[in-house]
């Protein structure tokens, strides 16, 4: 998992999967981060509902589209939970959720200083 200090996304990466262009990347990171507070809604109900089919297709969702973002530690956190679900393991999905809402967090304070 990424540090404080470190960028919550490979930004060399994640610019070579926009084509180098900064204001496209920026658009993609900032669709990300309007969409994603909704998807979190739905694996903290899936959780708390104990539907380990739905929170693992929540967090696959999450995790394809940080993955093509470069956004690692957020990729990281929701393939440990997807795989977790799909092993009908949700023991650690709560605070796996928490550990994805800080990487987001990061991430959001990440693209307020994006230029």
């Amino acid at each position: 998992m990424a540090t404080d200090t470190a960028c919550p996304v490979d930004l060399e990466d994640g610019l070579a999967r926009a084509g180098d262009d900064r204001e496209f990347y920026k658009e993609l990171l900032e669709i990300f981060l309007d969409d994603v507070p909704g998807r979190m809604e739905q694996l903290r109900s899936a959780i708390a509902a104990g539907q380990a089919d739905e929170v693992a297709s929540v967090a696959h969702s999450i995790k394809g589209a940080a993955a093509n973002l470069s956004a690692l530690a957020i990729r990281d956190t929701a393939l440990n939970i997807e795989t977790q679900a799909r092993n009908e393991n949700l023991s650690d999905a709560p605070a796996l959720a928490g550990t994805l809402e800080v990487e987001i967090g990061r991430l959001t304070e990440f693209l307020r200083s994006f230029e």
